[in-house]
């Protein structure tokens, strides 16, 4: 009667909400911040510094930026893009120590990361050839950051892991204490 149709709807509306959440998690990978990819404020922000940036206004372009990657909410492209803004500005202003700060963090998110000399300077392009040098040259060295990241790698995969067992048994919160990745914002 009416009762079961009502419950049947509710359960659709649960399921399919579900679906998305899974679906969102299995194609970002661990990256928590699934819901503010697009945070339309932080586009807008991202685009005020680029046209400071243009625009010469170095110091006002580097205090936004450092604003905007002070938010939590910020996915990994807007990161990528702000660290980026940053990696042009000590470019310009001749900083490359700056710039390859910037450039390190760009690739600690974005390993494969190379611009083209039609979208960088040239001085931006080679500064990301020789971080990737300094790097690896490090990385030749036996030292820790294997480990390091093999321990990320299966951090991340155990944490993909647990949310979907989460999800299998409807949402008990247990085991969700050891989850190593940023709990997702409280949306309001």
């Amino acid at each position: 009667g009416m009762i079961s149709i009502i419950n049947q709807n509710r359960l659709r509306y649960f399921i399919i909400p579900l679906i998305f959440s899974i679906f969102n998690l299995l194609i970002i990978g661990e990256n928590s911040q699934a819901l503010s990819a697009k945070n339309p404020l932080i586009q807008n922000q991202l685009y005020e510094a680029e046209e400071y940036y243009f625009n010469g206004e170095f110091q006002k372009a580097i205090v936004l930026l450092d604003q905007i990657l002070e938010e939590s909410t910020l996915s990994k492209t807007e990161q990528v893009k702000a660290y980026i803004i940053l990696t042009r500005i000590y470019v310009a202003k001749d900083d490359l120590n700056s710039a390859k700060d910037n450039i390190r963090k760009i690739l600690e998110i974005e390993p494969n990361y190379q611009p083209t000399i039609e979208q960088e300077t040239p001085v931006y392009v080679t500064l990301v050839s020789e971080v990737k040098k300094e790097e690896s040259n490090k990385k030749s060295v036996p030292t820790h950051s294997g480990l390091k990241k093999w321990l990320l790698l299966g951090a991340g995969g155990a944490a993909v892991a647990t949310v979907i067992v989460l999800v299998a048994s409807g949402g008990n919160e247990k085991g969700n204490e050891n989850n190593p990745l940023p709990e997702p914002p409280d949306f309001p």
